[in-house]
């Protein structure tokens, strides 16, 4: 290499410069023998070495430019790329698991016109409905296996979605294997750039479970166990739509009331096993003697009534309809009947005859009360019974006798003035005995009947709308006596419960009057406890939540008073702003002798644990009822075993007391 060097060493020019770097490169690749040979036989460089050797140069001039400018950020670039997709296939992986594991079932339906055909649908579809992708593919396969019963409901409420709103809805829908599946569906519209509808995507879950126990309770609740006849707190709504169907058509209905003859004589002679079978017998008899429109309820014992409707738009030709049915009824009923007795091995079989007192009432519209009408045709069964039973009493003008007390009543109560009223209190206490806060019952110190209770006057108040005075008087009193309260160290935590009517609470003005009287009081807002009834939320529910909410925000806690007897939804129940529930006096008294009240206190138990509301069971009046409740989980209690209502220098005397 020496030699090659000194060759060149005293001629140096542009050609020997590449010549020399032609040679050394040669020397690195192919050693320096070859090397020294190449240089003594290649003089001058051949014109291909220079081309080569210019090529190489300017490849190591651009090459650096081009690795640290393009090469490195594009192999970074497609590194970074595989990364993303991985990470995606990974994150779609772990959904697809997600999803096919999942009790919600994904769907996306596209917008064509006016239909929705199906575009995807979530891998957990054969799970909750049986369905292949395929067949959900197929045209209006969503619309198609809709119950007929829900579908114009559905597809009402699904054209929303064009209105901008977002739709959820509960409806019945087909599975596969041919059974009814309830399904939650939450529904919205994805439009385009352009704001046109592009596909509807919804959330599908299987809520049967849940709608079969909020049957189970229904059912517990508004149907006779025993012949499946809607029971008396069901009759009671029932009662209403036909009144309010009265009054909108102008037509007259008819409210009969029957009972059994001689059944208690059944019953002792047979036993009760007997007395069920005729019950039974008598409740089909009734159910196919009357149109299907018409209403039989069981009140209880041997007691039925059945509500007719449209019977006509005059006065005799609505009696007459009513005689024909209740002529019908009371003939049917005295038809013989066959029970089965049970002997030591065989059964065999009586002929037992029987028959019924039945009384009448006409009603139009909302001229009298639900309760009025069951206390008319009540009296004119009674009067069937004096006139020798198997026959039939309408209600008679002369049975108002003992109704004018109550117009006197209403009279009395427009012009009674606010010092005729008490606030009576019931103490509610803890688990301990302790307690923790007052019920305010009203009383009206009547002048000339002394003292009346609630149920005297309430209904009737409710009736004529004066409730709402009453009520306003009623809440202004309790919160004075909430600030009254604050400088005595034993009640200044107490807490004051005040019974709130649908009338009342359906005032424009209602969330006003409350901030007036906690204002105008100064009493404390989170010692106020509004108690509302099932009733409230059974119309116009948005409106009840949104004054509820801002009530709420006063700071004042709500109780569901009654619960049990009304029929609203868990799922409603779920959006009131609610703090306690109260479990209705009648399941307490009857759940010792009652399966289906004991079912019932235990069901609303366990929800109001579920839902994080606290339970206060009220009418107890036994250490019995007391203890079964504390074993099933309540802790609040209220009702005579504790303390009955009493005027507020007596209360503040028993705490006082201890």
């Amino acid at each position: 290499m020496k030699k090659v060097s000194l060759t060149y060493e005293n001629s140096i020019s542009t050609g020997s410069v590449k010549r020399l770097i032609f040679i050394l490169s040669c020397s690195i690749l192919v050693g320096e023998a070859i090397s020294h040979w190449i240089a003594n036989t290649l003089i001058p460089l051949p014109q291909w070495g220079g081309a080569t050797l210019d090529s190489a140069l300017l490849l190591f001039l651009v090459f650096p430019i081009l690795y640290f400018f393009i090469f490195r950020p594009f192999t970074a670039y497609v590194a970074g790329r595989k990364q993303v997709e991985q990470a995606l296939l990974d994150a779609s992986t772990r959904l697809s698991h997600l999803i096919a594991t999942s009790s919600i079932l994904l769907f996306s339906m596209r917008v064509v016109g006016e239909k929705l055909h199906t575009k995807w649908v979530s891998d957990n579809l054969g799970n909750l409905l049986g369905y292949t992708k395929e067949e959900v593919m197929q045209p209006d396969w969503w619309l198609n296996h809709l119950h007929p019963e829900d579908r114009g409901r559905v597809v009402a409420a699904s054209a929303e979605l064009f209105n901008g709103k977002q739709v959820a809805l509960d409806y019945r829908f087909k599975h596969k294997n041919g059974h009814e599946v309830w399904i939650h569906d939450e529904q919205k519209l994805v439009c385009d750039e352009q704001g046109m509808p592009v596909e509807v995507v919804s959330s599908w879950s299987d809520i049967s479970e849940r709608k079969e126990a909020e049957e189970r309770i229904r059912s517990l609740a508004f149907y006779d166990p025993l012949t499946k006849l809607p029971n008396r707190r069901l009759l009671h709504d029932r009662l209403q739509q036909a009144l309010a169907a009265s009054a909108r058509s102008r037509q007259h209905g008819a409210l009969i009331f029957l009972d059994l003859d001689r059944f208690k004589i059944l019953n002792d002679t047979h036993g009760h096993g007997m007395g069920d079978q005729l019950l039974l017998g008598v409740a089909h008899r009734l159910q196919t003697s009357v149109r299907g429109e018409d209403t039989v309820a069981r009140l209880g014992g041997d007691e039925f009534v059945v509500v007719l409707g449209a019977l006509g738009e005059y006065t005799n030709e609505a009696a007459a309809q009513a005689q024909l049915l209740a002529d019908k009824i009371r003939a049917v009923l005295a038809e013989p009947y066959q029970l089965s007795v049970q002997a030591e091995k065989h059964k065999s079989h009586i002929v037992h005859h029987s028959s019924s007192s039945i009384g009448v009432v006409l009603f139009l519209g909302h001229e009298a009360s639900v309760e009025e009408l069951m206390k008319r045709a009540d009296l004119a069964m009674y009067e069937a019974k004096h006139a020798g039973r198997n026959t039939i009493c309408f209600f008679d003008p002369a049975m108002q006798l003992a109704l004018n007390a109550r117009a006197a009543l209403e009279e009395h109560m427009r012009q009674a003035l606010a010092e005729q009223y008490r606030l009576y209190y019931q103490m509610q206490v803890g688990e301990q005995g302790h307690i923790v806060g007052v019920e305010a019952l009203i009383r009206w110190q009547h002048p000339e009947r002394g003292l009346l209770l609630p149920d005297e006057f309430i209904p009737l108040a409710e009736e004529t709308g004066l409730i709402v005075p009453i009520g306003k008087w009623v809440l202004q009193t309790a919160c004075a006596q909430l600030k009254a309260w604050e400088s005595d160290p034993r009640t200044r935590d107490l807490k004051i419960a005040v019974n709130v009517s649908a009338c009342q609470f359906r005032q424009a003005d209602f969330v006003e009057h409350v901030r007036s009287a906690l204002e105008q009081t100064g009493a404390g807002a989170e010692r106020l406890k509004l108690e509302i009834t099932e009733s409230l939320i059974l119309n116009d529910i948005e409106d009840t939540i949104a004054k509820m909410q801002q009530i709420n925000q006063f700071g004042v806690n709500f109780a569901m008073d009654d619960f049990g007897t009304g029929y609203s939804s868990l799922s409603n129940l779920q959006r009131l702003p609610l703090n306690q529930i109260k479990i209705d006096q009648s399941f307490i008294r009857d759940m010792a002798a009652d399966t289906s009240s004991a079912v019932i206190v235990n069901a609303i138990l366990t929800m109001g644990k579920s839902l994080g509301m606290e339970v206060i069971a009220e009418g107890v009046e036994t250490e019995g009822q007391r203890d079964y409740l504390s074993r099933q989980g309540c802790r609040a209690y209220q009702g005579y075993l504790f303390g009955n209502p009493v005027p507020l220098a007596e209360f503040e005397q028993l705490l006082k007391r201890g």
